[in-house]
């Protein structure tokens, strides 16, 4: 019988068989795994050394107050809301005031000495010179150019700088009554500076008819009205004025229906607080006060004193108390207090609710002859610094 044949099996028979592209495909997965390991190690290992290696930085305990957390922040929020809402400093207090006459003003040499002397010896603090009239003349020796081009400039004017050298020798302060808004010598259409009367621009307008004495008024919608005004506190504050009391900062009373206001977007009482903001940006460190007759303003109120006060809330002025004013206003004015018409108020009654409507901004300027009657209400309110003129 026939020996049967012995098959011998390798392993390469259940094998596919392997291309030559494939080796080389499976070499360079390789290698990009390898490299890929290499770099994460030493990533790794340079990372650990940094944060953690004999030269990592030591962990401080004087970090700076940017470097902490804001929940963290050590200040108390409510010691941070009252100290916002800190009282502003109260203003400088003021004295009695000594106002020049025309004829004082023009004094010189020994004489001007001995007025300002006299002037301190009698207890006053500031010395006032009134140096803008309300007919648009300038009393001092201005250099003006529009005042000049206005023929706004007295005829005669007084030299300023001998005067103020008089005052600080003799210990006053000084002050500048400047008449602003009424002045019917600068005012013209022909000036930029004034009103128009309706839709006529070439004919100028006046507070009144012309046979009434009806005069032309600067109107501060006006930017040269503004300018002029800004001119001169600038140049009264180079010359040593410690305070600009302006009069007159409103607009007339009288034949204003057909007025041109200029600018409609912006209401009367804006466009006075604007100019009162730029003469006191142009008087720099000399204080602008606005006055303001609380008696006569009141009375001319469209509503009543309290809106007449909160119209006034916030403003820098000067509140002028005058027991005159208030006697000649008193019909009209009873109707606008708390009181009303049917309260038969006395003038020093009257007195009492106006100054009990100022502001905490407001300054208090009294005529020298009501300061004995009103000295027991200012007294009971707590008043004990004001203007006396």
């Amino acid at each position: 019988m026939a020996r049967a044949r012995k098959v011998i099996r390798t392993k390469n028979i259940y094998k596919k068989s392997r291309s030559k592209g494939g080796r080389v495909f499976r070499g360079l997965l390789y290698l990009f795994l390898i490299l890929a390991l290499v770099g994460f190690g030493f990533i790794f290992s340079r990372e650990w050394s940094i944060r953690f290696g004999p030269d990592a930085p030591k962990p401080s305990s004087d970090l700076s107050p940017s470097s902490l957390p804001q929940e963290e922040s050590s200040s108390d929020p409510e010691e941070s809301v009252s100290s916002q809402e800190e009282e502003p400093p109260s203003a400088e207090p003021f004295g009695r005031v000594r106002k020049l006459s025309e004829e004082e003003l023009r004094l010189t040499g020994e004489a001007l000495e001995a007025k300002m002397g006299a002037i301190r010896a009698e207890g006053a603090e500031i010395v006032l010179f009134e140096l803008k009239t309300e007919e648009g003349f300038l009393l001092y020796d201005t250099a003006n150019e529009k005042a000049q081009v206005y023929g706004a400039i007295d005829s005669q004017p007084v030299a300023l700088d001998p005067l103020v050298a008089a005052a600080r020798e003799a210990g006053l302060k000084t002050a500048a009554q400047v008449s602003a808004l009424k002045d019917p010598k600068a005012a013209h259409l022909r000036n930029r500076n004034s009103f128009a009367f309706g839709n006529q621009t070439n004919t100028n307008w006046m507070d009144s008819s012309k046979d009434q004495g009806g005069k032309p008024w600067l109107n501060p919608y006006m930017e040269n009205t503004r300018a002029y005004l800004s001119e001169l506190a600038a140049e009264l504050h180079s010359r040593g004025m410690d305070i600009i009391l302006l009069t007159n900062l409103n607009f007339p009373t009288k034949n204003t229906k057909d007025m041109n206001p200029i600018n409609p977007f912006t209401s009367q009482e804006e466009i006075l607080r604007q100019t009162l903001a730029e003469i006191q940006e142009a008087a720099g460190e000399t204080r602008v006060l606005n006055c303001i007759d609380l008696a006569e303003q009141a009375t001319l109120f469209e509503g009543d004193a309290a809106a007449f006060f909160q119209s006034l809330e916030g403003a820098d002025y000067g509140a002028l108390i005058s027991l005159d004013s208030i006697r000649e206003r008193r019909t009209k004015l009873l109707p606008k207090l708390r009181g009303g018409a049917a309260t038969a108020l006395d003038p020093l009654e009257i007195a009492g609710e106006l100054l009990d409507g100022t502001g905490e901004n407001a300054v208090l300027i009294l005529r020298g002859s009501d300061t004995e009657a009103l000295e027991e209400l200012l007294d009971a309110r707590g008043y004990d610094s004001y203007l006396v003129i």
